[in-house]
Formats: structure tokens, sequence, C-alpha cells
């Protein structure tokens, strides 16, 4: 089933739809060997339209906001009294023999660490499997953990997952008591999802979000399309296909 998942994912990808657009516009251009229908126009503009707007930094920021909004920044008495701190990995890159962190798991991860030693937690938790990366995410947490000096004793590993049902569910089998205050670090679009998923198994959870998406500027440069903003819209548009994909699986 996650195969499934992974599948819709790439389907959604904006860079998908825009083809799939696109290739319906061309595919009418072909049948009709006089020049674009109606129905090839309209493909052809929203295709562009769509383009456009996913690559503005306003658009990304409101879909992030909706995501993010329940969310903010942890204050420094709710971090009281955690005693297990679990860092959800978002991927790992590089190469076999040097694997290294994703942009969202080094962010997650770096701001993991000072929660844990801010909040005194007994215990942190890696979780994260290999997928289809070099490495697991937790392997690789593990090694850039004991170079922060964080003692080893105290680390739990948990590197077969590759969803966040699967993190919850691996999380739940390792962590023998239910009633633990657990921490739950995770990207702030990523949070709700995290949180309603892992409330399947623990009763007490405190959100730790990471990497917001921040405002933008408005003005000019914020209406001219950038690349890096249709990645990060596309991030958001995945978010969203795994709330629905969660909610229809009766995971939420």
């Amino acid at each position: 089933m996650p195969d499934l998942y992974f599948a819709l994912r790439a389907l959604t990808d904006p860079i998908s739809l825009l083809l799939f657009l696109f290739g319906i516009a061309l595919w009418t251009l072909r049948k009709t060997k006089r020049g674009l229908s109606w129905n090839g126009w309209w493909c052809l503009l929203l295709a562009t339209c769509l383009l456009y707007a996913l690559s503005l930094s306003p658009v990304a920021y409101g879909l992030a906001y909706m995501l993010a909004k329940d969310y903010p920044p942890i204050e420094m008495d709710q971090l009281q009294d955690i005693e297990v701190i679990v860092i959800l990995g978002a991927g790992v890159g590089g190469i076999e023999r040097d694997p290294q962190l994703g942009d969202a798991s080094a962010m997650r991860f770096l701001y993991g660490i000072e929660k844990f030693k801010q909040s005194g937690a007994r215990r942190l938790v890696f979780s994260g499997g290999r997928g289809s990366g070099p490495a697991s995410n937790a392997e690789v947490m593990a090694r850039l953990a004991a170079l922060f000096g964080m003692p080893e004793e105290r680390i739990i590993l948990e590197p077969r997952s590759r969803t966040t049902w699967e993190q919850a569910a691996e999380v739940n089998r390792l962590l023998e008591r239910k009633n633990m205050r657990i921490g739950i670090v995770t990207s702030a679009i990523h949070m709700r999802r995290s949180l309603e998923t892992f409330s399947r198994f623990f009763s007490k959870l405190v959100p730790l979000p990471s990497d917001y998406i921040s405002t933008p500027k408005w003005g000019l440069q914020s209406m001219l399309p950038s690349s890096a903003v249709l990645s990060a819209s596309s991030a958001m548009l995945h978010e969203y296909l795994g709330l629905l994909w969660y909610g229809l699986r009766g995971w939420l």
C-alpha cells in the first residue's frame, strides 16, 4: 500500500500535472490537424496559470500557513516533563559511502537536538528508514548525534519506516509506556498529520515544529516566479495529499 501512496504523490506533483495538461493540448492538436481545439487552448491556459501561481511566494506561503497555523513555536515552559523526543526523518541524500541528511531532515535534526538538551528528556528517538536513499534517516542522524556529543545510551533508533504511519507504528513498538509525555519534532507543515497519526498510539504528545515557511516580502519580487518556490509549493501539495490519503485510510 505505501507503493500506491508514493505513486499517487508522483502523479500529483505539479510538474506531472503540467505535463499531463500539455499532453492533452498536444493530443488535441494532433487529433484536429487544424490547430488547437478550444479544449487544447484551455489546457494550455490552465497549465500556464498553474505553473505561474505555484511559483509565487505568496501562494506557497498561503498553502504552508493553512498547514502550520495551529502549531506556533514552542515555549520553554512547554518543554517541562517531556520524557522522550522523537525526531522524524524526511529523507537522506548523498552517496552510499557518505550519506547526508536532506534539507528538511537536517533542520528537524538540529532543532530536535536543541530541544532535547533544553527539555532534559531521558530518551531521543531517531525515526526514519532508508527509502530510496543510500542509508536510513535514523542511522545518519545517530552518526551526527555522536559528533554532537550525545550519549549513545540515551538514543533509540527506528530505521525501518518509510511513511509517517509506519514511523508512528514502529515507535509504538519500541516504547512500552504509552502515557509518556512525548515531543514530536517535524516540519511545521507536517505536524498535523504527524500528531494525528501518533495520537493513535500515544496519549500525551507535544508538538515541536521546525523549519517554518517564512512570510514573503510583498512587492514586485513576490510576483515573479521562482523555481525554488515551485519546489516548496510541491512539498505543500504532497502534504495535502498525505492528509487526504490518511483520512481515506482512517488513520486521522
